[in-house]
Order: structure tokens, then sequence, then C-alpha cells
């Protein structure tokens, strides 16, 4: 874990990749911190293919109700411009934190949708959740 997150949190995503392939290999267990480090490595490499591939794993893993791997997920997706995964994940999660809202908005203005971006910021707002200054930035955008 600690080698699979060091390489993703340095932008050696490709090697995070491949050391989480040394793990399936060795048929060492990854659990949900493997999850958000690798879907973190994914994003920035901007492969949603390899998303969409490691998320089923975690669905086969049955760790796809674990708040931190769902808010990776979603920004996985964010950040690899499939809004519609996101927001699938999103809308599927028990419970929605700061983070999971604010990646959305952050999706929706990135994808030139400030319309759905300010929609789910009142959402937000309705379902008395509390905004950070990182989502009021990225409602302002």
């Amino acid at each position: 874990n600690a080698m699979i997150a060091g390489c993703a949190h340095n932008g050696l995503g490709e090697e995070s990749l491949k050391v989480f392939q040394q793990m399936q290999h060795a048929s060492v267990k990854p659990n949900n911190v493997t999850f958000v480090s690798i879907l973190h490595a994914s994003a920035g490499l901007g492969v949603p293919e390899e998303g969409k591939r490691i998320h089923a794993y975690i669905i086969e893993s049955r760790l796809e109700l674990d708040v931190f791997v769902r808010n990776a997920l979603v920004d996985m997706y964010v950040r690899c411009g499939r809004i519609e995964q996101a927001r699938q994940v999103f809308e599927k999660m028990p419970e929605q934190t700061v983070i999971s809202w604010t990646s959305m908005i952050v999706g929706y203005t990135r994808n030139v949708n400030g319309e759905e971006a300010l929609k789910l910021f009142w959402q937000m707002h309705w379902d008395c959740a509390e905004p950070d200054s990182v989502t009021f930035i990225s409602v302002l955008k």
C-alpha cells in the first residue's frame, strides 16, 4: 500500500499500477487504502478504462460501500471526464460527504456545465451538507 500510494501521490501513476499488478499476482488482497491510492493513480493518468476495471474489482472485493473508496471513484471518473459515471456512483452513495459534493461540482464546472454545478450546490445546501472553501471556489467558476 505504501508503494502504491507513494507512486500515485508523486505523479508516478504507471509505476503505481505496476505495483498494484504485482500485488495481485502475489495474491495480496487489496483494501480500501489500496483502492483509494490506485484510483488516484488511474485518475492522474486519465485512463478511464483502467479505472472501470478497478471499479469492477472494488465491487468484487465488496468494498464499494466504503465512503473513501466511493469518493475516490467519483474523483477518478470526474478527472477522466466521465461525469455520467461519476454521478451514478455519487447517487448510489448512502451518504455524501463534502468531498463527494465538491468532486461532483468540480466535475460539472470542468465540463462547462455551470448550471448543473449550481443545482448540485443548492441541493447540497438543502441536504444540510456544509460546503468548504474548495466547494465555494468551484461553484464560483
